[in-house]
């Protein structure tokens, strides 16, 4: 039997909830806010990834088989970088000689490409003000936003408001890299504000001598956002 009368504080709850806010980005959420920056599938300088693996058979191979599908012979990054995170039991069979190590540096030089084109897209045109409106509606509304981007173009704009920090912010506590080398006093103790990045971050950092994959409690953020509101702690 189900009744119609509410249970205390029920309507308080379901008003609470029903204020809650989330959003969801991709790759064409910056895009949109930072032209130059890259998408899902797109050009990495890939001639200049395939001339570092030339010479290499297995890692050449694979970024032929990644670029051949693509008329301009752009390349899928997501998938590429999980091929050549995972790897597969027979990437180690001695028929195929140094695949796994080609394939790690091959990766390398992925990320490198990624890094790079977000370092070209920050010094071109940025809709700065936007972005600035955008994170000013996440704080005034408490979303929660979620997003499959690498970058920290959205992660900048938040620092700039009262509401969100990086410590607390990614919903795991994530230390500042500066804290593996020093000892902080002032800790931020919480953020209002979640923005969760289910496919990592370029400012996500392991400590030094973990292996991958990489646990939640040996990740740090290696970022300071000119500009930002946050309180960091002074080196005691």
């Amino acid at each position: 039997m189900v009744s119609d009368e509410a249970l205390p504080g029920q309507a308080e709850t379901e008003k609470t909830i029903s204020r809650i806010h989330v959003v969801v980005t991709g790759a064409g959420f910056t895009r949109a806010l930072v032209p130059g920056a890259p998408l899902l599938v797109d050009d990495f300088n890939n001639d200049v990834l395939e001339g570092k693996v030339h010479g290499l058979p297995n890692a050449s191979r694979l970024l032929d088989w990644e670029r051949n599908p693509h008329p301009q012979g752009h390349i899928d990054i997501e998938r590429l970088m999980t091929r050549l995170d995972a790897l597969m039991p027979y990437d180690y069979a001695e028929e195929v000689g140094n695949a796994a190590n080609e394939y790690g540096f091959l990766l390398s030089e992925l990320k490198r490409a990624f890094l790079d084109r977000i370092h070209e897209a920050r010094k071109g045109k940025v809709h700065g003000d936007e972005l600035k409106h955008f994170a000013e509606f996440c704080e005034s509304d408490r979303c929660c936003c979620i997003t499959f981007n690498y970058d920290d173009f959205l992660d900048e704009a938040l620092a700039q408001t009262a509401s969100w920090n990086p410590y607390w912010g990614y919903g795991f506590f994530c230390p500042s890299s500066q804290d593996t080398i020093a000892s902080f006093d002032d800790l931020e103790q919480n953020s209002m504000l979640q923005l969760l990045k289910l496919h990592g971050s370029i400012n996500w950092r392991p400590k030094l001598g973990y292996a991958s994959p990489v646990a939640v409690d040996s990740t740090t953020h290696h970022h300071v956002w000119p500009g930002a509101r946050l309180r960091f702690p002074q080196v005691s």
